[in-house]
């Protein structure tokens, strides 16, 4: 069980090995941080959103986007969506901000849905920070389970080599 305040990593990794030699895919490597700085021009930040007649952003932090907004971005927080915004930062400048959609309901498997199809999005970004307000261990483990399986490609066949993964940090 992973717990607030610890730092955990998981994931694969490439090696010497018989077993690295026959893998047939990559993992993407995480680690789990708590308190990491958000919101920031280095790092991507997802921010989950629920669905409903008017989405809701489920981040810790007021980020200054109200319903106006979401909806000339035509952001639903429908599961699967994701929309790559900008967002200006009170000490200037703009950070990476993805809004991604969960569906009607906050739960873990809707959570690691998400956490999934942003993975799945970001897979050129170095790091990732998770914005979950209120969140529960059991969510945090859900975020990171569905970064890892979100970031794992099939690549046993395109002869690409072993190469080392990203690392990438849920908050």
């Amino acid at each position: 069980m992973l717990r607030l305040g610890e730092t955990a990593r998981v994931g694969g990794t490439c090696g010497n090995s018989t077993r690295s030699r026959r893998r047939l895919g990559h993992m993407t490597m995480a680690e789990l941080k708590t308190n990491v700085t958000k919101f920031s021009s280095e790092v991507v930040t997802v921010v989950p959103v629920i669905s409903g007649d008017t989405p809701t952003l489920l981040a810790s932090v007021d980020l200054g986007i109200d319903a106006d907004r979401l909806t000339r971005l035509d952001v639903t927080g429908k599961a699967g969506e994701t929309h790559r915004v900008l967002v200006s930062q009170p000490e200037g400048g703009e950070a990476p901000v993805v809004l991604a959609g969960i569906g009607k309901e906050r739960t873990d498997d809707s959570l690691r849905r998400a956490a999934g199809v942003a993975a799945r999005a970001l897979r050129k970004d170095e790091q990732v920070v998770y914005d979950l307000a209120e969140a529960t261990e059991a969510e945090l483990e859900a975020l990171l389970t569905g970064h890892l399986l979100g970031g794992y490609t099939f690549d046993r066949f395109r002869g690409t080599g072993c190469k080392d993964a990203h690392v990438s940090q849920v908050v």
